[in-house]
Parts: structure tokens; sequence; C-alpha cells
């Protein structure tokens, strides 16, 4: 089985992937991680923000140990840093 997922980029992540929002189709049980490496194998230029880059899954933070459903949205965020 499989389940579709909406992901939005957003700042530098929408920058680097020249998009704002893309579905992916996944198998059942796929968690954030997965995710990333699909969507990093896709768009080589965000691969070294994957590991800092913040994660909410329906508006909600979300480790990338986090498992997703059918109908979720994924939103990506940049890290974030100051000064």
């Amino acid at each position: 089985m499989s389940m579709s997922v909406r992901v939005l980029f957003f700042a530098q992540v929408s920058d680097a992937t020249g998009i704002r929002e893309e579905s992916y189709v996944l198998p059942d049980g796929a968690s954030v991680a997965e995710l990333l490496r699909l969507i990093t194998s896709k768009y080589e230029k965000i691969e070294k923000t994957r590991v800092m880059m913040k994660i909410a899954v329906n508006r909600l933070m979300a480790e990338q140990s986090h498992v997703l459903r059918d109908g979720d949205v994924v939103a990506l965020f940049p890290p974030i840093s100051g000064g």
C-alpha cells in the first residue's frame, strides 16, 4: 500500500528547490527521514541542510523519526540562525 503527502517548502528551502509545494507518494509507514531522503535525492542543493532542517507535520513540529500518514502536510523550514 502507499500514501500521499503534501510537502510545503519555505524560505531558502523553496529557493533551493525552485518550488513551494509538491506531492509525494510513499509506502505506508514511511517516516519523515525517508521522505527527506527522497526529496534530497531529487533536490541535491538542500542535502547539506537536511539534518538541521526544521519540520512540521500538520502544523506541529516533528522529528525525522515521525511516521507519516496518508494526507499529511509536511512543511520544511531552513535551519534558523541568528546572532
